[in-house]
């Protein structure tokens, strides 16, 4: 059955506690996908441990600006988009995540191609594979991890992509997003062009979280 109104339809109950992440967290994904009803029920103390770690220790969430100093590019014969400098800012903020004892770190993108990008980075870097997984939004739902690394990849001289623009109609890219925000239990670091999405699509989600 689908219910055209489930937030205030008498059909449905919100599950309105969440036990996964910092509380810092959770705000940030019950104010852009709950309206404001999410609740609190995680260890706090844990949560705040992995977010008193590095990279930006004591910070559960950071935003990385890269500040049109990275171009976003597609291979040849493909549409899928890579962002080597964000790539490698992801791979040291999951070197630095690692050697700060994160037991779980996740880098989630949303191009197939930006994760060869950086599985090749990581791959590079003795032993830090071992420690790091690197997926598509699509196929990180349902997981979890202490440390989640976000990189939108977007940039000059492309438009955003629709994976992350919700402009569309009936478009899943808020959904994406908060998949690749909630995975995060104790830090959540995004790695973006903060004035590129707010020049091309200011009233998006990303621009939002942002």
């Amino acid at each position: 059955v689908t219910v055209p109104e489930p937030h205030v339809s008498d059909l449905v109950v919100m599950l309105d506690t969440q036990y996964r992440m910092h509380p810092d967290i959770g705000d940030l994904v019950g104010e852009l996908f709950y309206k404001g009803r999410l609740q609190h029920g995680a260890n706090t103390r844990q949560t705040a441990t992995i977010a008193a770690g590095v990279p930006c220790a004591g910070a559960a969430i950071v935003v990385a600006d890269t500040a049109g100093s990275a171009d976003c590019q597609t291979p040849s014969g493909s549409y899928s988009r890579f962002n080597e400098r964000h790539a490698r800012i992801a791979v040291e903020f999951a070197r630095q995540s690692v050697e700060g004892g994160a037991d779980s770190i996740a880098i989630i993108t949303p191009y197939v191609e930006q994760v060869r990008r950086i599985g090749r980075l990581l791959a590079d870097a003795p032993g830090l594979a071992d420690h790091v997984e690197c997926r598509t939004v699509h196929r990180f739902q349902g997981g979890e991890r202490d440390v989640v690394i976000f990189d939108t990849v977007d940039a000059d001289p492309l438009p955003p992509g629709r994976l992350l623009s919700g402009k569309a109609a009936g478009s899943s890219a808020p959904n994406l997003i908060n998949v690749s925000l909630s995975r995060a239990r104790g830090k959540l670091l995004i790695i973006a062009d903060v004035s590129y999405f707010r020049r091309h699509d200011p009233s998006g989600v990303i621009s939002q979280v942002l």
